[in-house]
């Protein structure tokens, strides 16, 4: 492939800038086992509201705790020579 022809390549899924500020949502499809749909769908007629709104809400939950965990990793971890990565040392 050319140069020019990765110029007309379109931008990739975890693109920044304003294409991706132009494309606030994407769609998410997957398999799932139908004990949890009946799950996310009993919830959601409890609550009144669509599954999808319900699943929007758990995966932003489980976002934010991840991105707290991240944050917390960092602090902790930051200038700390023992869990530097040049050392090579296993932590699991």
């Amino acid at each position: 492939m050319s140069h020019s022809d990765q110029s007309q390549t379109p931008a990739g899924f975890f693109a920044r800038g304003d294409r991706a500020t132009a494309q606030s949502n994407a769609e998410l499809r997957q398999q799932v086992p139908v004990e949890l749909l009946q799950i996310f769908d009993a919830v959601s007629i409890a609550r009144n509201m669509p599954r999808h709104e319900l699943v929007h809400q758990v995966l932003a939950k489980q976002a934010d705790q991840w991105m707290h965990e991240s944050t917390l990793l960092q602090r902790v971890t930051r200038g700390n020579p023992a869990f530097s990565e040049a050392d090579g040392g296993d932590r699991a």
